[in-house]
């Protein structure tokens, strides 16, 4: 038993080694073949680029033109709400409580310099018990250019007019905060 186990051992790397070999001689036919029937040297190496190309768009994108396969279908997402104006008594609906007449939680939109946004998804900020609840359904521009809680500045549209250069920057870079980094949809204007 021991004589047919070294003689495997002894003919695998030969009987590997020839296929090899095998392999390697009709390669090079090939290509010689494919170089003189195109008239191009390295023709196989481009046939080769070629079909990686065909195979990765293949396996990236998938098989769009197979009809065993269901097509999945794509669901319109919801349209957007076109904006629309707000005024101060309208925007103050939208403070994040339950509505009382539906009992469903109401949105909670605030407003920047007259920009509404829809920071719901900032609930636990800007919601009922939210360290910045004092904003919802409010204009605060002046308060979070100042940097304040302060009362005084909520609901103070004409105060973003008159700001330092400084607190200018402040309230820009919250409308760029909520816009940009956030995400937070702008719903409309607060308008006088």
């Amino acid at each position: 038993h021991k004589a047919g186990t070294r003689v495997g051992t002894v003919l695998r790397p030969r009987l590997a080694a020839f296929v090899t070999m095998a392999a390697i001689s009709i390669m090079e036919k090939f290509t010689a073949w494919i170089d003189g029937a195109t008239g191009i040297e390295g023709t196989v190496g481009y046939l080769l680029v070629i079909l990686c190309v065909i195979v990765g768009h293949t396996w990236i994108n998938g098989r769009s033109g197979d009809s065993d396969q269901p097509q999945e279908s794509v669901e319109e997402e919801d349209e957007a709400e076109p904006p629309r104006n707000f005024t101060a008594a309208q925007l103050k609906y939208f403070d994040g409580k339950p509505d009382p007449k539906t009992e469903e939680t109401k949105p909670v939109y605030l407003s920047v310099n007259g920009i509404v946004f829809d920071v719901s998804e900032g609930r636990n900020f800007y919601g009922p018990g939210g360290p910045y609840e004092l904003f919802a359904g409010h204009e605060c521009g002046v308060a979070l250019a100042k940097m304040s809680f302060d009362t005084t500045h909520i609901d103070d549209l004409k105060g973003c007019q008159s700001l330092n250069f400084g607190e200018k920057n402040e309230l820009d870079g919250w409308i760029e905060k909520f816009q940009y980094w956030r995400g937070y949809q702008g719903k409309g204007r607060l308008v006088p």
